[in-house]
């Protein structure tokens, strides 16, 4: 049996989807989606439609709001990784509730990664933004390889 634990409500609220379906109807959503043999965007459309629902009172929220979300932007706006890790350090002085906890957290999960591995994904997520879906699954297809 699969597990879904994918906090899909921050998709939402990041702006990153257009619907919220509560992990407890995750499963139906897979189900009715599986059974369509040969499924139009029309069809699609009217399961997620009927399937999604707003956040519950006791689902969590995202952590990347407000002045975290403010930090985040500043940090990664910075043109190269070396500048983004120094931006994070100066948030880590941060007054600001939730600030330097924050940049503290990501700083160490950045400094557990490769470098080179940083400065690829930079690379790629800045000029996927100006790509198609497709392309980018292409370029992100073409890094995998060259990594294995």
């Amino acid at each position: 049996m699969v597990s879904y634990h994918v906090p899909i409500f921050f998709l939402s609220e990041l702006g990153l989807a257009t619907h919220y379906v509560p992990s407890s109807r995750v499963r139906i959503l897979m189900e009715q989606l599986a059974s369509i043999g040969d499924p139009s965007l029309a069809q699609i459309n009217k399961i997620v439609e009927d399937l999604h629902a707003e956040r519950e009172l006791h689902d969590p929220v995202t952590p990347l709001t407000g002045a975290v979300r403010s930090a985040l932007d500043i940090a990664f706006s910075k043109p190269t990784v070396e500048k983004i890790v120094e931006s994070l350090g100066t948030f880590q002085a941060s007054p600001v509730p939730g600030v330097a906890e924050w940049a503290k957290d990501t700083l160490a999960m950045l400094e557990m990664r490769s470098p080179t591995s940083l400065k690829v994904a930079l690379i790629a997520i800045r000029r996927g933004k100006n790509m198609s879906l497709l392309d980018t699954f292409k370029m992100e297809l073409g890094i995998a390889a060259a990594y294995c």
